[in-house]
């Protein structure tokens, strides 16, 4: 279940960025929570791989996106691991805050695959004139359909601001489609499975989504314009029933 964490701090321990985000030191951190048995601190390690486009979305300019990521731990001695960060590649350290009496036993491996045809304001512009918008289509209403089919249960429905969502329940996992048809520049087609272990892989190869890459019509604009992105994490009492995917950060339980 997810929960709220508050713990009193001392105001001069807390650093401001340049964005008004106030973040809390380490060895702080840790001072706070030896001095109360309600918290345990818990260290994982989160290794990130990115792809790089240079020269975009202008010359000069680069794009740094995520394409997988995976999280071990917790770590029992994680003093004796060294955090690197490179233009694709970093090792980081995640720190995660437990109400001490509903510590987990034990984490799952879980999976969070998204997939789908990038946008935003870097993409937008670029990718304009380069998808094939009759194939996008069928493959959208092929995708609507097996959703609907293999799922044990799914609702759909139309959101003024997101539109066309289909959510449901798959193979065990929890899926949201997404699909803008009448986006400004090209349409957005996104699908977002989280599942345990390898089952999210397989609920993308059970539908016609993985099809997207027919879309483009150069081969480096797949490259540049589909995206699928891998997060391997960790969870413990994962109901499908109470999760947002829009909103994993909020859930403590869930490690990505």
């Amino acid at each position: 279940m997810p929960f709220k964490t508050v713990l009193p701090i001392d105001e001069e321990k807390l650093i401001e960025d340049e964005e008004g985000n106030y973040f809390l030191k380490i060895e702080d951190l840790e001072k706070l929570l030896e001095s109360s048995e309600e918290y345990t601190l818990l260290t994982f390690l989160k290794e990130s791989h990115y792809i790089t486009f240079p020269d975009f979305p202008a010359l000069g300019a680069s794009k740094t996106i995520l394409t997988k990521s995976f999280i071990e731990g917790p770590l029992t001695f994680p003093l004796k691991v060294k955090e690197k960060v490179g233009e694709c590649y970093s090792k980081k350290f995640v720190y995660k805050i437990f109400p001490s009496n509903e510590l987990p036993a034990s984490f799952e491996k879980i999976k969070l695959i998204n997939y789908g045809l990038r946008s935003g304001p870097d993409f937008n512009h670029v990718l304009r004139n380069k998808i094939n918008e009759k194939k996008v289509e069928d493959i959208v209403k092929k995708s609507l359909e097996e959703l609907e089919k293999f799922s044990t249960h799914h609702n759909v429905f139309k959101d003024p601001l997101r539109g066309t969502i289909c959510q449901a329940e798959i193979e065990g996992c929890m899926a949201e489609f997404r699909y803008v048809e009448d986006a400004f520049y090209h349409p957005i087609v996104h699908l977002s499975v989280l599942g345990k272990g390898d089952k999210p892989h397989k609920v993308i190869n059970m539908i016609s989504i993985n099809q997207l890459q027919d879309v483009f019509t150069k081969l480096w604009d797949v490259r540049l314009g589909l995206e699928s992105c891998v997060q391997q994490g960790l969870a413990y009492n994962l109901s499908n029933k109470e999760i947002d995917l829009n909103e994993l950060k909020e859930y403590n339980n869930i490690i990505l």
